[in-house]
């Protein structure tokens, strides 16, 4: 029965929100698929060192462990915080 009800509210949705919607929803997507990489990149760093790790960084560049993982965790930290501003300021938009 809640299937009907939920299938009746997305029918009576405007355009206009399910587009803001859809906004938010791959805005948030995208964002935990970049800071899991950024995870996944860390762990590996700390698990293999630099022998096998896959960051572009360290292949060609030759850097450091440790500056690299600054890096990792500064940008998890800026999408992640972006991504908040991003729906906020959706959120605050109005269906006008």
């Amino acid at each position: 029965m809640n299937v009907w009800l939920t299938a009746e509210a997305l029918a009576k949705t405007p355009p206009r929100q399910l587009f803001l919607n859809g906004i938010m929803l791959i805005s948030v997507a995208c964002a935990l698929l970049r800071t899991a990489g950024n995870l996944r990149e860390i762990r590996r760093l700390q698990r293999f060192g630099l022998r096998r790790a896959g960051y572009y960084a360290i292949r060609v560049w030759g850097i450091s462990c440790r500056p690299l993982r600054i890096f990792l965790v500064a940008e998890c930290l800026i999408i992640d915080a972006l991504c908040v501003l991003v729906l906020l300021v959706i959120s605050n938009t109005s269906l006008w």
